[in-house]
């Protein structure tokens, strides 16, 4: 009985850990720069920025640098966001244009029905 006292931590360490428990959390400012730069590159601006700031409190002699980095993000989320209210003013316009060919289209044909029934 002593020896299966030591054999169950030998067990325990076998056994297959779930994958969340795998990954390694960052516990130092390069890790977490790097976590914000991974995340800014797939576009996941709000969780860069949150590991930027965090590592603002382990690194506060980076914090300038840190600061343009993420005033870096906030000017591609800008630039996002102009570039989708533009294709939205031009999908708006292509609307408009539709619409009123629709509008021509329709008032032609009922002419031409009224004509045909002369």
């Amino acid at each position: 009985m002593a020896t299966l006292k030591y054999y169950i931590p030998l067990l325990l360490l076998l056994l297959p850990r779930p994958a969340a428990a795998q990954a390694q959390p960052c516990r130092d400012c390069p890790c977490i720069i790097a976590r914000g730069e991974q995340l800014a590159e797939k576009g996941d601006y709000v969780n860069a920025i949150r590991q930027y700031n965090a590592a603002k409190e382990c690194a506060p002699q980076r914090t300038a640098e840190l600061n343009r980095r993420i005033e870096a993000l906030f000017r591609q989320i800008e630039g996002l966001r102009q570039e989708a209210v533009a294709e939205r003013d031009r999908a708006e316009k292509a609307l408009a244009r539709v619409e009123a060919a629709e509008r021509k289209a329709k008032a032609e044909a009922e002419r031409a029905s009224a004509e045909a029934q002369r």
